[in-house]
């Protein structure tokens, strides 16, 4: 696995895990939003695109899109978002993971983040979140 920049480019090289799949993907006009990010590559391909998005001075928000191939290389992602959270410069992280989502909750959960509650309809299709932060 090698750990490049990312570009908006990588998105479109990914297939996305099934919970993820019909996320809304960032345009290429946007990814400026995305703020410090990096692609996971394995043989050139794009498996996974991770960033942190500030939302003012001393918070930001975690942002990943998984790749259906991504899941042999899963521990060594794990390690480098990790590497990348425990780097950064704010004092409160946010992730957002799908209520229904077991495997992201565990994630997010083992990579140091707290459940703060559930936000009813918060996606523009009505689906549910869970939010969760890292707060130092």
């Amino acid at each position: 696995m090698n750990i490049v920049p990312f570009h908006v480019e990588h998105l479109q090289g990914l297939a996305l895990q099934p919970m993820q799949a019909g996320s809304p993907l960032v345009a290429p006009e946007q990814a400026g939003l995305l703020g410090h990010a990096f692609t996971a590559l394995d043989d050139g391909k794009p498996i996974a695109c991770a960033g942190l998005y500030e939302i003012w001075p001393g918070r930001a928000l975690a942002w990943t899109y998984l790749g259906v191939d991504s899941g042999p290389k899963f521990v060594a992602l794990h390690r480098e978002v990790r590497r990348h959270l425990d780097a950064a410069p704010w004092r409160r992280v946010e992730a957002y993971v799908e209520a229904g989502f077991a495997n992201g909750h565990r994630w997010v959960l083992a990579l140091g983040f707290e459940f703060e509650g559930l936000l009813r309809g918060f996606m523009a299709d009505g689906r549910d979140m869970a939010l969760y932060a890292r707060v130092r």
